[in-house]
């Protein structure tokens, strides 16, 4: 009976121990990077459901729902921007419903939040059908479609949100002429306090080119 013994060499058990610490370390990260990733993608569609954006203008999500809606194809078929309102057409040929998203964004408190619907009423469809045709069935399908493609789209949105910049806030017409034009600041706030009396400025406006030309 043969007898087997131990490697006693330390400087090959070092290299050893090294080698299947490093795996550990390669397997624990990947496994921290699977972890992340998935983390990531449950904020996402959380994030996407809400639909609600802490800290997020409703100008930027806005804005972020017209970027998006443009990579997927979509064409706009009404828009209004001070009530942050655009409706979709989707393009793609639906079978079981019009084809159109509408997207609107309301101001809150700590952020903004966008709503977005679609059509799936009977009847509602690109493809030729009647409401004589019409059936639960198509029904239950149609909203169905609905509700995925308005899936798909809150979650592109949700995407876009972490890579759009916050827009710029520009000043009004009046306030940059007057700032670049008038070197004194005392006469500098004296008309931008009569363009406020008179109306062209509101009190925000008046505050905040204020304090520019204090700071």
């Amino acid at each position: 009976m043969g007898i087997f013994k131990k490697d006693d060499d330390p400087e090959k058990d070092a290299k050893r121990i090294e080698r299947q610490e490093k795996a550990k370390e390669l397997f624990s990260n990947e496994i921290g990077k699977i972890k992340g990733s998935l983390k990531n993608q449950k904020d996402l569609l959380l994030q996407a459901h809400s639909g609600l954006y802490v800290d997020v203008s409703p100008q930027k999500l806005f804005q972020v729902a017209l970027i998006v809606g443009a990579d997927r194809k979509y064409s706009i078929t009404f828009i209004d921007k001070p009530s942050y309102t655009v409706t979709f057409q989707t393009n793609k040929g639906e079978k079981f419903w019009d084809g159109t998203l509408s997207c609107v964004i309301i101001e809150m408190d700590d952020g903004s939040r966008i709503s977005v619907t679609g059509n799936a009423e009977q009847g509602s469809t690109t493809s030729g059908f009647s409401p004589l045709q019409w059936s639960p069935v198509q029904q239950g399908v149609s909203e169905g479609a609905v509700q995925g493609e308005i899936g798909l789209l809150k979650l592109a949105i949700a995407k876009q949100v972490l890579i759009t910049p916050e827009p710029r806030q520009e000043y009004p017409r009046e306030i940059n002429n007057l700032i670049n034009t008038v070197s004194d600041i005392p006469n500098q706030i004296r008309q931008l306090k009569e363009l406020h009396d008179s109306g062209v400025l509101s009190a925000e406006e008046f505050e905040k080119a204020k304090a520019k030309l204090l700071g």
